[in-house]
């Protein structure tokens, strides 16, 4: 596969799978296209993370710890 269609499926991943809007790159070829690739690319990685981020709560004990206290990283408490 060459580099041009390789560059091709990404940007249509980054468009059709994650929403990047590819209307900016439009007639973008070679290093300048791989140059806004990687770029896009570090954005949804960053968002993506952001989000998993918020997702993760943390807490001191779980809820109904039935003596998992290893769930939630306390260990011997007394």
């Amino acid at each position: 596969m060459s580099n041009a269609s390789v560059m091709q499926l990404v940007f249509e991943r980054l468009r059709d799978d994650f929403g990047v809007v590819t209307a900016p790159a439009a007639g973008l070829l070679g290093q300048a296209l791989a140059d806004w690739i990687d770029q896009a690319e570090d954005t949804v990685f960053e968002r993506e993370h952001a989000e998993l981020r918020t997702q993760r709560t943390y807490r001191t004990r779980p809820a109904d710890d039935s003596g998992f206290y290893f769930l939630s990283g306390i260990q011997n408490e007394s």
